[in-house]
């Protein structure tokens, strides 16, 4: 019996050494003032991320079928099926850019929605010119042209275009309530996330008084280059900023500690 005691006495003191010598679990961030969340550097950084994709998804959302039938004269049909391949597309893409987050982490997959989104907005307008012939003239060049017109391949790199794009803009909106909860905390997320969206309703009204001034000035291909920045200064945001859980109010007692993303 003796013995017994002895041994549960052991077990017990080497269970008290493993848990003082683990790491302490970060605790819950309290409910914050609303002012004091606005005023961080955490708040302005997803808000100016979430400001400039907008920029892009906006203008590409508004004028993916102008460029369709004005470049290449997709007919209402065709128009129609790929509005709706890109709708199940981009929201299956949603839970792939999840996983990428989870593994990548926040960072690394905003930068990569960020610049892709970029690089396939600006090329957009290739689809009407540079890529049907050159592909034509590849294909040709192969023995496999056939009856393939450039027409018929610009069509299809347009579809090809618009998917991916919509791919990308699937996980603009997956990655960043993550990234939110973690630096504001479960509690604040509701009015802090809610607060964000004042990017989005600003960024459609500014980029469409841009688009309105410049469009006809600039013309279509040259916008899409101007409003891809928007994505390219999205992910630069991204790479460069501190994503870290804010800094408690003094009043505040809370033994969390600051976590890198």
């Amino acid at each position: 019996f003796d013995q017994n005691i002895t041994v549960t006495g052991e077990l017990e003191e080497a269970r008290a050494r493993r848990e003082q010598a683990a790491p302490a679990s970060p605790s819950p961030i309290p409910k914050l003032p609303t002012g004091h969340m606005v005023a961080s550097h955490q708040f302005w950084s997803v808000w100016a991320i979430m400001y400039l994709n907008w920029m892009s998804i906006s203008f590409f959302n508004g004028f993916w079928k102008v460029i369709g039938t004005t470049e290449l004269h997709v007919d209402d049909q065709s128009l129609a099926r790929l509005g709706m391949t890109w709708a199940v597309l981009s929201s299956c893409s949603r839970v792939v850019w999840g996983v990428a987050a989870d593994w990548f982490g926040f960072r690394g997959t905003m930068v990569v929605v960020g610049v892709s989104f970029w690089a396939f907005l600006c090329t957009v307008p290739l689809c009407s010119q540079w890529f049907p012939h050159t592909l034509h003239v590849f294909l040709e060049d192969l023995g496999w042209g056939g009856d393939l017109s450039e027409h018929t391949l610009g069509v299809w790199a347009y579809f090809v275009w618009v998917n991916i794009l919509k791919i990308i803009d699937g996980g603009a909106f997956t990655i960043l309530p993550p990234i939110v909860s973690e630096m504001f905390g479960a509690t604040n997320f509701p009015i802090v996330f809610g607060l964000l969206y004042s990017a989005r309703a600003l960024s459609s009204v500014l980029s469409t008084l841009l688009i309105t001034r410049l469009k006809a000035a600039v013309g279509l291909n040259t916008m899409c280059e101007i409003m891809a920045l928007g994505g390219l200064s999205a992910g630069l945001i991204a790479f460069f900023a501190p994503f870290h859980q804010i800094k408690l109010p003094q009043r505040t007692v809370a033994g969390g500690s600051r976590k890198e993303v």
